[in-house]
Parts: C-alpha cells; sequence; structure tokens
C-alpha cells in the first residue's frame, strides 16, 4: 500500500516535468539549488495545507524515478514535510468545559488558598486612623486584640515567672507614677473619659469639653476652657482617629527584675520596664521619654497592625512557593530562600518606620503631661544608642534623635509644653 502511494505521487511529479525543462534542472544542478515546484500545480493531492515541498535534489524529477527502490525514504521524507488539514472550528464547548476543568485542577489549591485569605482580612480586621499622626492603617479588630493580649500574657507570665516586681516595690511605684501622668495627658488629648484605671487603682484626668459647655455655654465652650481656634480645627476630621480601644482601658504597669535595658509594650494595654532601665535613666522626664514611647505604641496599635502586616506577607509568600516549587525547577526552588530573606528585610524595615512613629507620639504624650520634649532626642542619641541598619528593628539612636529635632517636631512639642505649663490645658489631638 505504501509503495502505491509512493507510486501515486511519482506520477504527480511526472505531471510536473513538462512544466520544467532539462535545462532548467541542469541549471540547478550546476548552482547546487534545490528543485522546488509551484503549489498551484499540485493538481491530485489531499493535502490542503502546503507548508515546506521536500527537496528532490540535486538529480531532479528523472532521479527520483531511477531511485524508485528508496520508496521508505521517500515516505518518511513526505510524512516529514506536510501536514493534514486542521479545522479550528471543531473546538466545540465540551472542550471548552474540558480546558477549564483542568485548569480548575491545577489551581484549585491557590484559589482556595486565596480566597481564605481574603475572608480573613475582610472579617478580623479593620481600616482606621491613628491619633497623633493622622495615618491609616489595616488593624485587627478590638475584640481579637484582647483576646490575643490575654494570651500572650499569660505566655510572658509562664515564660518570666518570679521576674515581675510586686506592684509595693518602690521602682515599680515610681514607674505607675509617671505613666499615671502620660496615661492621664493622653486622655485629656484624646478627649477620653474622665476614668481610667492602673493596675486595677482608679485614676483621673482633666475633661476640659463636657465642663466648659456647662459652665460657658456650646459656642465659646472650648474658648473658656483653654483651647486655641487652631486647636478646634484640629478635631475636624471626616474620619476620625481610632480611640475606642483606649477607653476606660485598664493598663497595667510592671517592672521586671533584669538587667536588660529595655522595655516593652504588650497587647491589652501592658506595659513592661527592665530594672537596668531604671538603672540608666537619672530623673523622671527621661523615664516618661521611654514610657511614653511604649505607650506610643499602645495608642497606633502597632502590634495588632503588624499581626495583619504578617499574615498578609506570609500568605503572598507561600503563595509565590507554591507557584516556583510547582514547576519543579531547581532554580526556582532556590529562589525560596532569597524571597524569605527579602521578607525579612521588609518586616525589618516597617519595624523601623512604627519605632519612628511611637518616638513621635511619646514626644507629645510627654510635653502633654509636662516633661521637657528637649530631653527625648538625649536619651535617644546617648543612653539608648542602637546602630541600626537593615537587619535591625530600630533605628540608630542618632537617627532617632534627628527625625524627633526636626524644628516642625520639636516646635510643636515644646508649644504643647509651654501650653500646660502655662495652664491652658492639653490641646485636642483628635
Amino acid at each position: 500500500m505504501g509503495f502505491s502511494y509512493a507510486k501515486a505521487k511519482l506520477n504527480t511529479f511526472n505531471a510536473l516535468s513538462s512544466f520544467f525543462p532539462k535545462k532548467n534542472v541542469a541549471f540547478g544542478a550546476a548552482n547546487n539549488s534545490r528543485f522546488v515546484p509551484n503549489s498551484s500545480t499540485i493538481l491530485d493531492s489531499n493535502f490542503s495545507r502546503f507548508s515546506v515541498v521536500p527537496a528532490v535534489g540535486l538529480l531532479g524529477v528523472e532521479g527520483v524515478q531511477r531511485n524508485i527502490h528508496q520508496t521508505c525514504r521517500f515516505l518518511h521524507v513526505t510524512r516529514r514535510f506536510y501536514q493534514a488539514r486542521t479545522v479550528s472550528n471543531s473546538l466545540n464547548w465540551s472542550m471548552h468545559v474540558q480546558r477549564l476543568m483542568r485548569f480548575c485542577r491545577r489551581t484549585w489549591v491557590a484559589l482556595l488558598f486565596g480566597g481564605s485569605v481574603v475572608c480573613t482580612t475582610i472579617c478580623c480586621t479593620r481600616i482606621q486612623r491613628v491619633p497623633y499622626t493622622g495615618r491609616f492603617h489595616l488593624a485587627l479588630t478590638e475584640n481579637i486584640e484582647d483576646k490575643l493580649g490575654e494570651y500572650q500574657w499569660q505566655e510572658f507570665e509562664k515564660e518570666n515567672k518570679g521576674k515581675l516586681l510586686p506592684l509595693s516595690d518602690p521602682r515599680t511605684i515610681r514607674v505607675q507614677s509617671v505613666a499615671r501622668k502620660i496615661i492621664a495627658a493622653m486622655n485629656s488629648g484624646l478627649r477620653l473619659g474622665n476614668e481610667f484605671k492602673i493596675n486595677g487603682h482608679l485614676g483621673a484626668s482633666r475633661d476640659f469639653g463636657d465642663r466648659g459647655a456647662q459652665y460657658f455655654g456650646f459656642k465659646d465652650a472650648l474658648t473658656e476652657a483653654g483651647f486655641k481656634h487652631s486647636q478646634k480645627r484640629d478635631r475636624n476630621f471626616i474620619w476620625k482617629p481610632a480611640t475606642k480601644h483606649l477607653n476606660q482601658r485598664n493598663w497595667e504597669v510592671y517592672v521586671l527584675n533584669t538587667p536588660e535595658v529595655n522595655a516593652s509594650c504588650h497587647l491589652g494595654g501592658r506595659i513592661v520596664v527592665c530594672n537596668g532601665l531604671l538603672d540608666v535613666v537619672d530623673n523622671d522626664a527621661e523615664l516618661a521619654t521611654i514610657i511614653g514611647h511604649e505607650v506610643g505604641h499602645a495608642v497606633a496599635r502597632h502590634i495588632a497592625e503588624g499581626i495583619v502586616r504578617l499574615f498578609l506577607m506570609l500568605s503572598a509568600l507561600i503563595a509565590l512557593i507554591y507557584a516556583l516549587t510547582t514547576h519543579g525547577d531547581s532554580t526556582s526552588k532556590r529562589n525560596v530562600d532569597g524571597l524569605a530573606r527579602l521578607q525579612d528585610m521588609f518586616t525589618n524595615f516597617m519595624s523601623r518606620r512604627r519605632e519612628a512613629e511611637a518616638d513621635y507620639i511619646g514626644l507629645m504624650l510627654t510635653a502633654s503631661a509636662g516633661y521637657n520634649p528637649q530631653v527625648a532626642p538625649i536619651v535617644y542619641e546617648r543612653k539608648l544608642g542602637g546602630e541600626g541598619g537593615i537587619q535591625s528593628t530600630h533605628p540608630s539612636g542618632i537617627k532617632r534623635a534627628k527625625l524627633l529635632q526636626k524644628p516642625k517636631v520639636m516646635n510643636n512639642a515644646l508649644a504643647v509644653y509651654e501650653e500646660v505649663k502655662g495652664g491652658e490645658g492639653v490641646r485636642s489631638f483628635v
């Protein structure tokens, strides 16, 4: 059957030979070229898509006739250089559905993972505005933050069992006294409730708005209570800063009996100051700078924001790793470590920015509490220090001091400090 097929093809070439004289074939052979017939001359062919014509060689058509015994070789060349008609309209809806099912089978894990991330983000987070700075961020809801705070504090107490000084210790009393002034100034500046608690003990802060409205009337209430016109304009936010997590908060302040020079803020309004830090500071103004910084973390909800950011970054990292490793390429698998290092660098970068924001909020809190804000740059530059860098979670002490010494920042803090010392009260920051 294969031989008859080859013979039929050779008859077609015989019909073509009349269009090409021998002198043309000889001319082509002399120039070491190949004989390529025109596709329009092929009449009895079942092939409609003519991509490449097989090379007949230097001998021409008659040479192929003399070499009819090489039929297998000719058939091989024919199958190689011809392709059959393909009908593009043959794809029907069933084939489209099959392709879609194959795509879903390959990507159902990614779709399910992405949908769960989106649903979790919508249900467990809120877009809020940070007090004092006005920055927008994405943070956990207050209920989830409180539950996580209870769990985190239980684990912290287990790790530091017996290291927390009693509340009757003079060092704890000193820290609580400074923290009480800072929190009272914060409640006044954010116009929160009059009462708050520190370790279960009730504290109070001055109320400037309602009391002024009660005695002087609504028109001049803020002016008579000590507010300037520029301070009243600070309250005209379309999107108010988030203060719900601070209203009637039961703050907890502790001293950890360790030589480490450090202080930390935990979820739920818990502040821990290490005993080694108390040996470094010389006066209450320097201690107020550190406590104000930690209260600034609680005001801006940096921990709740960091949890959401970490969740989203890990989700994106897992998706990238899945996309790289599914191909099975060793080069792609080696890039996973690079992605992890890049994620760590970005996390440290964001941590340094949040520390700088807490420095600014703490500066305003210390000025509102009646402490000299010019002490803060000295504390960060000379006593806390730190080299900073890409791998560090905190900026260097020199950089933190420079940020606080900017004219716009320091002049604003000094204005708040002078108002408090002059008896005008704490201006509004909401």
